[in-house]
């Protein structure tokens, strides 16, 4: 399973950056899974910015995610 980063600016708020995993290693369907998600909480007009980047299991972003979450990383 995929990880991925998502990052998420909110008229006149900091960024938000979280790490998820999700099974679908299709980007283009995570990217339409977390919009969706955003537009749920917020309005589209007051999303700056919204990006959605597919992480390598090994970068350190997962693996400080895995740290945090005491996950075990998943060989496949």
């Amino acid at each position: 399973m995929p990880y991925y980063r998502i990052t998420l600016q909110i008229n006149r708020k900091k960024k938000t950056i979280g790490i998820r995993q999700l099974s679908n290693s299709d980007i283009d369907y995570a990217w339409r899974y977390y919009e969706k998600k955003a537009h749920e909480k917020y309005s589209p007009s007051d999303i700056i910015f919204f990006e959605v980047v597919m992480l390598s299991k090994l970068s350190q972003d997962v693996k400080g995610f895995l740290t945090k979450a005491k996950r075990p990383l998943i060989n496949e």
